[in-house]
């Protein structure tokens, strides 16, 4: 015996003989009887009397080990389809799909320790995946083990999860066009082809926002452009398509029905054969913003044509002026506030000659 384990003998049926056990025996604190540990070295029999007199001292994490990681990752995603836009919804199910696939959707909750995290993150980077992909999964079991411990079926300390220091890394892309990269990327393009790029760059519209446009969502009376989104609340809009892009919408009605579904491999190559930088769909959809912010849009109007809550998007990812553009943003700013302030001046001797002639 060793600190209350011990291996007991038993009588082997086949030949007669005693024999010692295997694995090692305790005392269930739970229930007060002589049960096997099912560990054969003393140190897995300490870690299961550690983890039964747990149990028994604490019932929140009894409802860990008895709550499936499955069960409430599924009670996650169905209060996000209740609650949520589609796109969040389908991040949801993404992230957490691997969360489930790794851990197993049938472990218990108490499997979710920093310790675990560690080894979910190395297994995914093993796979390939990014600091920015990583933060997001384990925001989204963050929600998992929140929702549970409401209801009393997670104990692990959810601020502990997180690596310490760990971070996205993320830099946001700068890329976008610029007016003479326009036309050299437009000569190299099919009708169709050049149809999504200027639909993209003239609405804001994102990807599936533009595969599932059609041409009765444009009306070119009112310059309005109907985008079908589903990622946020405010996806689906209505975008106004001012002067600067007017004629880029007209370029896009003729094959608009025909849609580029390849655009996210193609666009790149196609850059490559205009001589320009390498552009992804989204950067079209940064050059709308990018435009809009170097002719003096203000960032709350910007963040409205791309479906964004509020202008933070905005002006840390998608509005990167160039430093001319800005300085005449600048310009035409105080130009304006020197403007008004000769004006109200204007006034104010006006009408001190007015007081003094009475």
């Amino acid at each position: 015996m060793q600190d209350g384990f011990y291996k007991p003998k038993y009588l082997d049926k086949k030949t007669g003989q005693q024999r010692i056990s295997k694995v090692w025996w305790s005392r269930d604190p739970a229930s007060g009887k002589r049960v096997s540990t099912g560990a054969r070295t003393i140190e897995g029999a300490r870690a299961w009397l550690e983890d039964r007199e747990r149990c028994v001292n604490n019932p929140l994490y009894l409802a860990s080990r008895e709550a499936e990681l499955g069960h409430w990752i599924d009670r996650v995603i169905a209060i996000k389809v209740e609650h949520s836009a589609a796109g969040t919804v389908n991040m949801y199910r993404c992230k957490l799909g691997h969360v489930s696939r790794i851990f197993g959707k049938h472990s218990p909750m108490s499997v979710i320790t920093p310790t675990t995290i560690d080894r979910y993150i190395d297994k995914r980077r093993e796979e390939g995946a990014c600091n920015n992909t990583l933060v997001k999964e384990l925001a989204c079991l963050v929600q998992v083990c929140k929702h549970a411990k409401r209801e009393g079926q997670y104990a692990g300390d959810i601020s502990a999860l997180k690596p310490i220091g760990f971070s996205s890394g993320y830099m946001p892309r700068k890329a976008h066009l610029d007016q003479g990269d326009l036309e050299k990327l437009a000569a190299v393009l099919k009708p169709h082809e050049l149809s999504a790029v200027t639909f993209i760059v003239a609405t804001s519209a994102r990807l599936s926002e533009y595969l599932r446009a059609v041409r009765l969502d444009v009306n070119h009376r009112s310059w309005l452009v109907r985008l079908r989104g589903s990622k946020t609340a405010l996806s689906a809009r209505v975008v106004p398509v001012p002067t600067p892009f007017r004629d880029l919408l007209l370029t896009a009605l003729p094959a608009m029905e025909t849609k580029w579904a390849r655009i996210s491999r193609d666009l790149p190559r196609r850059c490559a054969k205009a001589g320009i930088p390498r552009l992804t769909p989204n950067d079209l959809r940064r050059t709308h913003a990018t435009w809009l912010i170097e002719a003096g849009v203000h960032t709350a109007l910007v963040a409205k044509n791309l479906g964004h809550v509020d202008s933070k998007m905005v002006e840390r990812v998608y509005g990167h002026p160039e430093a001319l553009a800005t300085m005449g943003v600048m310009e035409a700013q105080i130009a304006l506030v020197e403007k008004h302030k000769k004006a109200s001046k204007s006034g104010s001797d006006e009408a001190s000659a007015g007081a003094v002639a009475e």
